[in-house]
């Protein structure tokens, strides 16, 4: 064989080769590679749903968490201020009584009167609130009775004193004085 045949054909040999390596590439490696960027597009797409769910479901569960502490809120608002269902008036003398006896003032007379509520129109969010009204009568020192006032100021249910009647203390011997009061509680509607 010539040296100019070999030539030709170690040309053509090449041009083969180098058109089989071509449509190796574009039928193998480049479905491939695009196959690998949609995997790799799916992957961070998959990714960021991953992210978004968990900052959903942290979201979700600060919301739970407030809302347990709103129900604990709301639990002691209804101490606070109870509604009409659960007015509780034993628990009222009770926490009197108990007010009373742990500053040592001798408890003589309670009584409690329902007043009526205020009309207020549909139209308003708030709703009515009630009230009871509490007369009492209690006997014992001046120092007493002054933390008795702080003990219902300080007390979990809201009470308000509307009038404060002093009298006794006038001889040497009897140094309690008789405190007659009224106070006012409230409830819900």
């Amino acid at each position: 064989m010539r040296a100019s045949t070999y030539r030709l054909a170690s040309i053509l040999g090449s041009l083969v080769f180098l058109v089989l390596a071509i449509v190796c590439y574009t039928s193998l490696v480049v479905p491939a590679y695009d196959q690998v960027q949609n995997l790799r597009g799916e992957q961070t797409g998959i990714q960021t749903t991953i992210a978004q769910d968990q900052q959903a479901v942290s979201v979700v569960n600060n919301l739970l968490g407030q809302y347990q502490s709103l129900s604990q809120f709301r639990d002691s608002i209804s101490q606070v201020l109870p509604t009409a269902d659960n007015m509780d008036t034993a628990g009222i003398v009770y926490q009197i009584q108990g007010l009373a006896g742990s500053r040592g003032l001798t408890l003589q007379s309670l009584t409690l009167q329902n007043l009526p509520t205020q009309a207020i129109s549909s139209d308003q969010l708030v709703s009515p609130v009630g009230s009871i009204q509490i007369s009492l009568t209690l006997s014992g020192p001046y120092q007493n009775f002054k933390a008795f006032l702080g003990d219902l100021e300080t007390n979990i249910r809201l009470m308000d004193v509307s009038s404060i009647n002093i009298s006794g203390g006038g001889s040497a011997t009897n140094s309690n004085l008789v405190y007659a009061m009224v106070v006012k509680t409230y409830y819900q509607q």
